[in-house]
């Protein structure tokens, strides 16, 4: 988006109060989560938001989209979105009332180390303008269409903190890159304490990653949170770079050594990568009924998926090659992925009616390798049944201190900590403590 303004003829500020209009803006129809595009022309170039309305308008200039619109539904304040000024139209003069701030904090809220230090609080709690109270970060995303399952990555990465409080004390101005921009409005958004509803959409953002991926991720289908995770980490991480690191590796990323040996070989053949993100694979799902004939789900521990990374016992795969893992470097955040939708012996994906539906029992805190950690986010599918097709639907359990909330679209509950690994958990996000 261009931060430049057609020039517009000067004109002399009218012999009235500044303030004369001011009580026309209603603050429960604004809405700044959306593409900032001209509901008429449907250009993206100098936009102004309605006031009034809540509308996007295209340019100040008489005879712009904006200029029309003031005459002839008789609105008159307008903010442009790049600069964050607020105009009178027709008349054309600028407004610098300081009781505009909060609307401008809508549009790209800042933060302090002092805002940083609330998050610590327990009780921290605010209000929306209906009366409405929320935790800040703990708030629902719009899910536009089949969204859930970007809208509980975007929740959970936004919870490792070292990432979060990178990007609230960030200025747009450091980067160049619209998705580093437009993730961290995300971000802001997600952690006010100055909302004017509970809830916020993601659209601007998704609207630019469906762009990004050509379509590969969008909200009209929905796709696999994990294949979503790993594309948004690497495309963000190209472009966070900062003295040739990057804060999402600094935060999430590991380093493993994979030994591989083929059919037929003695030697195992060594490669060490890095990695987003664990995968766990769950036992086989065997076909098990109760005496009524109902099948049974099985349950595993955590810690026992977590033994092909502790002990570098030799893995068949479906191949022949036998393979054997050691963690060279665990991160600060780990991140774990239950691979439900594939058979790893047979190497065959899994339909949403065949997935591994196997429990999976994790403590909320866990030493791993030496080191201890703490939960702090829970992905977990539930499958939706009708008589046309199955769906999943995505939701996330997010640690809030010693409590947990449960976030599926703009619907926010508490969660007994004890029943969290009664879902089925699908990406965990781990913090070294």
């Amino acid at each position: 988006m261009s931060d430049s303004e057609e020039p517009v003829p000067k004109r002399s500020k009218p012999q009235l109060s500044e303030d004369i209009y001011l009580d026309t803006i209603d603050r429960k129809k604004l809405d700044f989560d959306f593409e900032k595009i001209c509901s008429v022309s449907l250009n993206n170039i100098n936009i102004y938001g309605c006031l009034t309305c809540g509308k996007y308008f295209q340019g100040r200039s008489p005879n712009s989209v904006a200029f029309n619109h003031s005459i002839l539904e008789n609105h008159h304040v307008f903010i442009n979105f790049n600069n964050f000024k607020v105009y009178i139209l027709p008349e054309n003069y600028e407004v610098k009332s300081n009781s505009l701030n909060d609307i401008k904090y809508q549009i790209l809220p800042s933060y302090t180390q002092e805002d940083l230090k609330k998050f610590n609080d327990p009780g921290f709690k605010a209000r929306d303008l209906n009366g409405n109270e929320y935790v800040p970060g703990y708030v629902g995303l719009n899910n536009m269409k089949n969204n859930d399952y970007s809208n509980v990555i975007l929740q959970s990465i936004s919870h490792v903190s070292l990432i979060r409080d990178k990007l609230l004390l960030s200025s747009l101005d450091s980067y160049k890159d619209e998705l580093n921009k437009r993730f961290i409005i995300l971000v802001k958004k997600l952690w006010s304490s100055k909302l004017f509803k509970n809830h916020i959409s993601p659209h601007e953002l998704l609207q630019y990653i469906s762009i990004l991926s050509n379509k590969s991720f969008g909200i009209n289908e929905q796709k696999d949170p994990k294949d979503f995770l790993i594309w948004f980490l690497n495309t963000l991480n190209k472009t966070f770079k900062s003295d040739n690191d990057s804060i999402l590796s600094k935060a999430i990323q590991g380093k493993i050594l994979i030994q591989n040996q083929k059919p037929g070989s003695k030697e195992f053949k060594d490669i060490t990568t890095k990695f987003w993100l664990l995968n766990l694979e769950l036992p086989t799902v065997p076909f098990l009924k109760d005496s009524k004939g109902i099948q049974q789900i099985q349950q595993v521990k955590l810690s026992k998926l977590l033994d092909v990374y502790k002990t570098q016992e030799e893995q068949l795969l479906s191949n022949g090659e036998i393979r054997k893992y050691k963690i060279l470097k665990l991160p600060k955040f780990l991140i774990l992925n239950f691979n439900r939708f594939k058979d790893q012996k047979l190497d065959l994906k899994l339909s949403l009616k065949e997935r591994n539906q196997t429990l999976v029992e994790f403590p909320l805190e866990m030493e791993f390798l030496g080191f201890k950690y703490k939960l702090i986010s829970n992905v977990i599918n539930q499958v939706e049944t009708n008589q046309d097709h199955d769906k999943n639907q995505w939701k996330v359990q997010l640690r809030h201190h010693d409590n947990w909330f449960e976030i599926e679209d703009l619907y926010v509950k508490t969660k007994e900590k004890e029943f969290l690994f009664l879902s089925e958990t699908y990406i965990q996000i781990w913090e070294r403590i």
